[in-house]
């Protein structure tokens, strides 16, 4: 009896076994489906764009990523007269009720199937719609289309205008190059005239110099804007020829300066105060690059274009000084900062302030004139180096209510769609999919929801997008407590201050360092060869193998752990051998032996006068962007 039980127990173990091994039997349990969203996913990373549309188009209203397969639809079957594109394009409408944020999606899809059917009339027509699109990069598209319209129904002169508005704003580089080759042939083939203010745009598009000199002489007009436009190509004889020699941009080009002489100071004087002079501006410029402590200087500064003010007066502000005269310095400061020149950049108003108040700080200590003027500087342009600079001295924190206006906004709202959608679409780990939605956001619903796409982010490790989002909403929208945290995120921060080998007191600076080299992208590399999160030249990092060694990395510039390394040493020997960490910084930028050159040629300095006097602007501002980076990642971040 004993037999026959085990051998029946043995029959049902086999039966058991061949019915659920996979491959054996169709008994087996089977594996679970795939999601539709994650094959369409790999479709698409795979060029199978045509199936994965297809794929999209089986993703039911029951699935959290509903609206991410309805967008990623569109953009699959945009530019071509789809079906799909039409399908996609109903089922966003329906949703509409329950994604509100969408609907800038929704109008720019909208507008761009009426393009891609050659409806122009239609795009000219609900033109004003375009503004219901308050994305940025969605709106300078219809703009686009808007053009192109135009230019098809053969109305050449708007789309002039048109494309004159595109160009100063910010583009790909695809359009970009695009509308450069549209506004070639309106304004050489065409031969449409710009007019006033849109000269400004011609110097910036590349375009044959003998062309532009022949567009200019036949389009002359008696304009501030084409004089200043053809002075940049025409030579002095051409100049001459058209303009006499009571213009002061012909004269401005002709005239051989001595900075040393008193008699060109009158010669100048009294062409400025000429009545029968055109265009003074150019020669007041001239007068003051020239003779900046001259007490005639800020009448003159008044004749200047007021584009042109804040450049004059920087290279103003940089001759003084360089020379040490701080007095006549001071005169100016007062002149600029009592008259709020509407023209100048809250970075460059900063400026004034801060110095205006830092001199008289040094005679003076922190008086109430002082404090009242450092606190103006602080609050013109939030967080900027004059900001830390100003807080530094009033010892007060960056954020101090005094110093730092936050934008009032309301509490954000948790939207649990969009909460449970971002989360779906970080498990399929569509990163693009998420940029996707934010992209279609206007700015009022991506502030509502930015904890939800900063988290993603930061999961992500993607601090570089991070940084661009926040920035652009601090641009656009105004300073927030609330964004600091994302503009400045400490990415890498245990790698970071485990291989560092600078002091942890240091660590601001070195993630100040890192942001603006690289914003946290490993396998970042510039046009010169930079590599890595710190930016290190290939012969920089090799010189540093020792400390990558002794660190056990491989040398590998791209290795988050070996680049830090590398980076931090590199700049520890910067700040050993310059001491400041202004005179440091520069030569990180800029080498080590322009900074020499520099400490010959201006001097023992002040850290904040060496840092005004840099010639490099590029380098000028790399340092003013670092150091105030670094009191930000001390006081707010670390």
């Amino acid at each position: 009896m004993r037999k026959i039980t085990l051998s029946g127990l043995s029959a049902v173990l086999l039966l058991f076994l061949l019915l659920y091994t996979p491959g054996c039997s169709p008994l087996r349990r089977k594996e679970p489906l795939r999601p539709l969203y994650g094959i369409a996913l790999e479709m698409i990373r795979e060029e199978r764009r045509e199936e994965a549309a297809e794929l999209l188009a089986s993703v039911t209203t029951r699935e959290q990523v509903y609206p991410a397969a309805l967008i990623r639809g569109l953009e699959l079957t945009a530019g071509t007269d789809h079906p799909l594109y039409a399908l996609f394009l109903s089922r966003l409408s329906t949703i509409l009720p329950s994604y509100p944020y969408l609907d800038d999606y929704y109008y720019f899809s909208l507008m761009r199937q009426k393009y891609h059917q050659k409806e122009y009339a239609y795009l000219k027509e609900y033109q004003a719609y375009f503004d219901l699109v308050q994305e940025e990069d969605l709106y300078k598209e219809l703009l686009f289309y808007h053009l192109e319209a135009l230019l098809a129904l053969g109305e050449e002169e708007d789309a002039l205008k048109q494309a004159i508005d595109l160009y100063g704003r910010r583009l790909q580089k695809k359009r970009s190059e695009a509308l450069q080759e549209i506004l070639s042939s309106l304004l050489l083939d065409k031969g449409i005239a710009l007019r006033g203010e849109e000269w400004r745009m011609l110097p910036r598009i590349p375009l044959p110099v003998s062309k532009v000199k022949k567009y200019l002489s036949a389009h002359q007009e008696e304009s501030r804007f084409w004089w200043d436009t053809a002075s940049r190509f025409f030579s002095k004889k051409e100049l001459t020829s058209l303009g006499g020699d009571k213009n002061g941009y012909v004269l401005a080009k002709s005239l051989a300066i001595n900075p040393s002489s008193p008699e060109d100071s009158e010669r100048l004087a009294e062409l400025i105060t000429d009545p029968d002079l055109s265009y003074p501006s150019p020669i007041a410029e001239l007068f003051l690059s020239h003779f900046p402590a001259d007490h005639r200087g800020p009448f003159f500064f008044t004749l200047i274009d007021p584009d042109q003010r804040e450049h004059s007066s920087i290279a103003v502000f940089r001759a003084l000084l360089e020379k040490r005269k701080y007095s006549a310095l001071e005169e100016w400061l007062d002149f600029w900062t009592d008259n709020e020149f509407d023209s100048f950049t809250s970075t460059h108003a900063a400026r004034c302030l801060f110095w205006k108040s830092y001199l008289l700080f040094q005679r003076q200590g922190l008086s109430p004139a002082v404090e009242e003027g450092l606190t103006a500087a602080a609050r013109k342009a939030p967080l900027s180096y004059y900001h830390s600079k100003a807080a530094e001295l009033l010892n007060l924190p960056l954020l101090h209510p005094r110093l730092f206006l936050s934008s009032h906004r309301q509490k954000n709202f948790s939207d649990k769609k969009m909460e449970s959608l971002l989360e779906a679409l970080g498990d399929y780990r569509d990163h693009d999919g998420i940029h996707m939605i934010q992209l279609s956001l206007d700015n009022h619903h991506f502030m509502n929801h930015l904890p939800l796409f900063m988290d993603q982010y930061r999961k992500q490790q993607n601090y570089s997008w991070m940084i661009i989002s926040s920035r652009y909403l601090w641009n656009t929208e105004g300073p927030s407590v609330e964004l600091i945290s994302y503009l400045y995120p400490a990415g890498y921060k245990d790698e970071t201050q485990s291989f560092s080998v600078l002091e942890k007191a240091s660590s601001p600076l070195v993630f100040a360092v890192i942001h603006q080299e690289s914003r946290f992208i490993p396998m970042a590399t510039s046009r010169a060869g930079a590599m890595g999160l710190m930016q290190l030249m290939p012969g920089t990092f090799s010189g540093l193998e020792k400390h990558i060694r002794k660190a056990r990395l491989e040398m590998d510039a791209y290795d988050v752990r070996a680049n830090i390394t590398a980076g931090t040493a590199y700049l520890k020997n910067l700040l050993i051998r310059f001491d400041e960490k202004e005179y440091a910084l520069a030569a990180y930028n800029a080498g080590p032996h322009r900074v020499q050159r520099w400490l010959e040629e201006f001097g023992a300095r002040p850290p904040e006068e060496f840092a005004e006097l840099i010639p490099y602007y590029e380098t000028r501002a790399y340092v003013f962007r670092v150091l105030a980076m670094e009191a930000i990642y001390r006081e707010c971040i670390l």
